[in-house]
């Protein structure tokens, strides 16, 4: 099917119903936009060129969030979250505008909805409460759906006017299934910042030529944020209270952690100013110590901050001639 032919049929396509946007557990939003602008290599075209010149092939940008300004979708509330179990969850906006601001942006100027958990959603049956109906819901490999696993997004999300359509026949579709699989997209730890690729490349889904044709190409996750990285399936513990001696040497806060992704430290907070200082991270480990001027009445909260979430220590100031009991 010819690419003007599939965009000509896009804008015909049915806009997926308020009713199909399903509710998530709490968990963190993806902030920002997706972008597909590579170009046939088949015409001249190069990838991810920019500004766009005209002869791009790929979807255009996509809204992870609905408070992105001028994303289309009917008004109605959307996101893409991940939970604290790694599920990437919840629909995404696809417009055909030039920016992500565009005033040119309508709502059914694109493909719509970006599925990212269609495990949940795609039916070969009668579609229920909150499904749609597609030819099958099993992509070409592994398994439908997003997942968190450690920093990295795995697996294959989904334009659901593309699947409907493959449900109607072949000739509605020309053969495609609208599955978007995740290349190498990576979650910054600190930042929240994604990078890598999504590939849709239909009769090409293994990426092998670059041959844009059949597919929308290349989407880059560049431009979108999680609003804050959440630790999945661990969990950290600090010791409850440590003692340093004044003027003496820094003593080490070792975290412990349970469970799986343990264990990066990012940040030691906590300093008292002039009197006691958190350092690090060292390693996985934190520092403290205390200056010359330090007395056993001061004390601070150290707080140890990782990719499994925070814990705190209780640091106090030994009283001077006093030993630690073992």
């Amino acid at each position: 099917m010819s690419r003007k032919y599939f965009f000509a049929l896009a804008l015909f396509v049915l806009v997926f119903t308020a009713a199909s946007i399903v509710k998530v557990q709490a968990a963190d939003t993806i902030m920002g936009w997706l972008g597909g602008w590579s170009e046939d290599a088949n015409i001249s075209g190069s990838l991810n060129t920019w500004p766009p010149d005209g002869n791009e092939t790929g979807v255009g940008w996509i809204s992870m969030n609905n408070t992105n300004p001028e994303t289309g979708g009917g008004g109605q509330t959307y996101n893409v979250t991940i939970d604290d179990t790694g599920k990437v969850s919840g629909f995404a906006w696809a417009n055909a505008s030039n920016a992500p601001n565009s005033t040119v942006s309508q709502e059914l100027n694109g493909l719509g909805w970006v599925d990212f958990n269609p495990q949940d959603h795609c039916t070969t049956g009668v579609p229920g409460s909150g499904q749609y109906k597609a030819a099958n819901c099993s992509p070409p490999s592994g398994n439908a759906g997003v997942f968190r696993s450690v920093n990295n997004l795995i697996g294959w999300a989904r334009f659901v006017s593309i699947a409907k359509e493959s449900a109607v026949g072949v000739g509605n579709s020309g053969g495609w299934e609208g599955w978007l699989k995740m290349y190498n997209v990576t979650i910054n730890p600190t930042t929240g910042q994604l990078s890598g690729y999504g590939w849709n490349g239909e009769t090409d889904l293994s990426q092998t030529d670059n041959n844009m044709a059949e597919g929308l190409g290349w989407i880059n996750v560049s431009r979108a944020q999680v609003a804050v990285v959440p630790p999945i399936g661990c969990s950290i513990t600090c010791p409850s209270s440590i003692e340093v001696s004044a003027g003496g040497a820094a003593k080490t806060i070792i975290p412990s952690c349970s469970g799986t992704g343990c264990l990066t430290v990012t940040a030691c907070t906590g300093t008292l100013a002039g009197k006691i200082n958190i350092g690090g991270p060292s390693g996985n480990n934190c520092t403290a110590s205390a200056t010359t001027s330090a007395t056993y009445s001061d004390s601070t909260t150290a707080t140890v901050v990782s990719n499994c979430g925070t814990c705190t220590t209780n640091v106090f100031v030994k009283r001077p001639g006093w030993t630690e009991v073992p």
